[in-house]
């Protein structure tokens, strides 16, 4: 792939000559290169990105999206006085001047700038960082909170439509493509079931009309925002791809589904799974004040349902996914995605036992 890589990145308006390819491992779903180019004496440094044609039909919809919202933020911050240099993944055009570059077989490609000098965490060890990625999820949230949300596309229709994503999971059981509907299945399918009246409350909300719809995340985990390597203070949201009209609660609640987890995502060992209280408040402590003045009270009164609903969720996707045969999701082993609806299940559960404690927390914030 690095020779096809490098003429790719050729096709880019970047001067200097290439010192190093290095493939990324880091992410599920698009192939990513580190790019390392040598400029007057100078080393700069790019992330090379082929988007997963399987998962979004149309990526220079997501390019465009990107492009808007990232300007639109750099508008904001040289409004206050602040640098923008280092901190934005404003997409780079090519020599013919569009922001995508399409190869022979039809693959996308875009090219961003390297942001050096910051550290994401796939795994949050500490409240006060935990505080800090909520912080930049809000700022985030904050300074699009004037952007025209149905001005942007829908990248993926229904991509947090909880009623929808069940309802997915039921044909993908019924339609038995891969041949792994079974018991072990079914009995994880039934648990969800049993939760669909609290999973589809706020998709019930937003089509009575009564939940905002705003410019979101929706993919708001802890390795999607760059913090400061020095100071941990927020450099920038990353992994844009997901930006859409969506809802606030879903951003909280994705968030604290991926950081507030005792276990890992794909956790085995189900006793390790839990809502951790203190990670949560930290969390809450740095997204709610940020935003708080713009959300309205219904927001704020189902914020805390977004993280069971989206946790709820991911557990019917990533068993969707394992019984159409791990088409969406990148796997390292054959039952890798069974073993990720059982984590967010167990997750989900927990979460429900300390509903309460959950919006008292919120409330200490709004």
């Amino acid at each position: 792939m690095q020779p096809n890589a490098r003429n790719v990145f050729a096709m880019f308006d970047i001067s200097g000559n290439i010192k190093r390819i290095d493939r990324m491992k880091s992410g599920i779903i698009n192939d990513s290169y580190h790019v390392m180019v040598e400029c007057n004496g100078k080393l700069k440094e790019y992330t090379l990105q082929r988007i997963n044609g399987n998962v979004f039909r149309h990526p220079e919809q997501i390019i465009d999206n990107i492009e808007r919202i990232t300007l639109h933020i750099k508008k904001k911050l040289e409004q206050r006085g602040e640098d923008t240099e280092n901190r934005l993944l404003i997409p780079i055009h090519l020599k013919t001047g569009e922001n995508f570059y399409r190869d022979d077989i039809g693959s996308f490609w875009r090219l961003y700038p390297y942001i050096d000098h910051s550290i994401s965490y796939n795994t949050v060890e500490t409240p006060e960082i935990m505080k800090m990625i909520g912080k930049a999820f809000g700022e985030f949230q904050s300074q699009l909170a004037d952007f025209p949300a149905e001005t942007l596309y829908t990248t993926i229709p229904d991509f947090h439509n909880t009623k929808k994503r069940f309802y997915m999971l039921y044909d993908a059981w019924r339609e038995n493509s891969a041949g792994r509907a079974n018991a072990e299945t079914g009995a994880l399918l039934g648990s969800l079931k049993e939760k669909e009246k609290i999973a589809f409350k706020i998709q019930n909300l937003v089509e009575k009309g009564e939940m905002p719809i705003r410019v979101t995340h929706n993919d708001t985990k802890s390795n999607n925002v760059l913090l400061h390597e020095l100071t941990n203070e927020p450099v920038s949201v990353i992994d844009l791809d997901t930006v859409m009209p969506g809802l606030s609660v879903h951003d909280f609640g994705d968030a604290v589904r991926y950081g507030a987890n005792t276990g890992a995502e794909d956790e085995v060992n189900l006793s390790k799974v839990s809502l951790d209280l203190k990670m949560y408040e930290a969390f809450a402590a740095g997204f709610i004040p940020e935003i708080a003045e713009g959300l309205t009270d219904i927001e704020l009164e189902y914020m805390s349902l977004g993280a069971i609903t989206m946790t709820l969720e991911l557990s019917a996707r990533f068993l969707t996914d394992y019984l159409n045969g791990d088409i969406y999701f990148k796997t390292k082993y054959p039952n890798h995605n069974l073993v990720r609806a059982k984590s967010q299940l167990t997750l989900a559960e927990d979460m429900l036992e300390k509903y309460e404690q959950m919006k008292e927390i919120i409330n200490k914030y709004r």
